[in-house]
């Protein structure tokens, strides 16, 4: 598919919170092309967006989930924690922000 003449994509990681769902609102509402990664599709059901938005389901620990969620997409919002996955959240947090990091550059994040 041909992007180049596309208007640009949005990544919002994080949709299903409070930050995330409201970034998704207004980037939406200012007629961007936005893409979301979550775990869970079901948790942003009810949002005024839902439907008009591109959802990727996936784990951002997950390389493959990062591919898919990043391809294309020019800019890319890192809105995700872990603080409540188990006592060593400030390694886990550390290691999927590297990931994502290194996911993005690979595909071309601006």
């Amino acid at each position: 598919m041909d992007t180049q003449n596309q208007p640009r994509l949005y990544l919002v990681t994080g949709a299903s919170g409070y930050v995330g769902g409201r970034l998704v609102r207004d980037l939406h509402g200012d007629g961007k092309r936005v893409r979301v990664l979550v775990r869970d599709a079901k948790k942003i059901k009810g949002q005024s967006w839902a439907n008009d938005v591109e959802i990727i389901e996936g784990n951002a620990s997950n390389s493959q989930d990062l591919d898919r969620a990043l391809a294309g997409v020019h800019t890319a919002y890192y809105l995700l924690h872990s603080i409540n996955a188990a006592a060593d959240f400030g390694d886990i947090e550390a290691a999927m922000a590297r990931g994502f990091a290194l996911a993005s550059e690979k595909a071309g994040v601006s």
